[in-house]
């Protein structure tokens, strides 16, 4: 029941949403990225609402393993985006290019 109502929620948030983007001019429509809508919030402001927003959401969704987690990594994804508008580093995930570990490329030779 409880799972059903949650659902039903989001599908009424989602609408709504759409309905907002629809009223957005077109101009300020980004095909890439979806409707830009300019909510007077700064970027970082933003990011914090959306935060609380995903906490929230994963709490409702306790009961579905696999709704909370996703909510969670929502969550941790705006905190990542929040923690760059501050203007911490990006991780190397993969290394870093000029390290010791660097592969390197391949040199184009004069053919004579």
């Amino acid at each position: 029941m409880r799972d059903e109502s949650t659902r039903e929620l989001l599908t009424m948030l989602a609408t709504l949403t759409g309905s907002i983007a629809a009223c957005a001019p077109r101009a300020a429509r980004t095909p890439a990225a979806g409707p830009a809508i300019d909510s007077g919030f700064s970027p970082a402001a933003a990011a914090v609402a959306k935060i609380l927003y995903c906490a929230g959401t994963t709490l409702a969704t306790l009961p579905s393993p696999v709704g909370w987690r996703r909510n969670l990594l929502r969550g941790a994804l705006h905190a990542g985006t929040l923690s760059g508008l501050a203007g911490a580093r990006q991780a190397a995930l993969y290394g870093d290019a000029t390290g010791p570990h660097r592969i390197p490329q391949p040199t184009a030779t004069a053919v004579n």
